[in-house]
This record gives structure tokens, sequence and C-alpha cells, in this order.
């Protein structure tokens, strides 16, 4: 159904790079096809059972905009300590997440792979996106 969805979308003239979709379950054609394909119930044979379509066929819509901010958030070497070259591009997207209260915001965080002493390059990962956001909020954004 998902798939039909998305085809109904983009004949709409969505384009199909911004459509999305995703299926959940497959388990009623599973059954109904186990079944014969019928979906009936016979009192003759107890080992006959109905076959009932899911109660929460549903779909959902959200929009999903991506928004890229060129430029790169850097780091003091092995930190998590944003460096000053990087306050102008933190003040951009500051400027930008006001002007869009309704956005939702991923942050992530990166590290080369060369070997830490004192934690992990996943760990500084981490570390590096918190201070983002801790940034971000410090300048009035609200999480």
């Amino acid at each position: 159904r998902a798939d039909a969805v998305q085809q109904h979308m983009v004949h709409l003239g969505i384009s199909a790079s911004r459509v999305r979709t995703q299926g959940y379950s497959d388990t009623f054609a599973s059954s109904a096809q186990s079944q014969g394909g019928a979906a009936a119930s016979s009192s003759s044979s107890s080992s006959s059972q109905a076959v009932q379509a899911p109660s929460n066929r549903s779909v959902t819509f959200s929009v999903i905009q991506e928004i890229r901010i060129k430029g790169t958030i850097g780091f003091s070497a092995m930190s998590d300590s944003i460096t000053p070259e990087s306050h102008p591009l933190m003040s951009e997207v500051f400027t930008v997440l006001q002007s869009m209260p309704h956005l939702k915001v991923r942050v992530e965080g990166h590290s080369c792979s060369a070997p830490m002493w004192g934690m992990t390059n996943t760990e500084l990962s981490d570390k590096r996106a918190a201070s983002v956001v801790q940034r971000l909020e410090e300048m009035g954004v609200a999480r």
C-alpha cells in the first residue's frame, strides 16, 4: 500500500525525490494468501478461520523539508570546544532556526577515525553534537 500511495502522489505531480513512504505490515496479505486468497469462514470445518483486515489502516503525511547550510562547525583537536572561526556559522544557523521555529532539527557530530586517548571517536562525536545544541540553546533556540 505504501508504494501505491507514493505512485499516486507522483502521479499528482509531486517529485518522487520529495516523497518517502514506509509500509508497516503485509500480515493481512500473507494471511489471505495462506488461506487460498479468500477471506471466508466455513461452518463445516472447525479449522477454517475468517481473515479480517486490520482496523488500523491509515496513511499519515508529514512535510519533510531539508535545509542545508554550507559550512562546517570546527572544533579544537580532540575536543568538543567550538572554534572561534565557527561562530559566524553558528550565528547563521541561529538566524535560520529563529526564523523557522517549527523546524525539528537533528544535530550530528563527527570526528576522524584516528585513535584517541581517553574517549572513543563515537563519544567525541556525541560530545561535539551536544556542544552545538548547548551553544544554540545559549543563543536562545528552544529545545
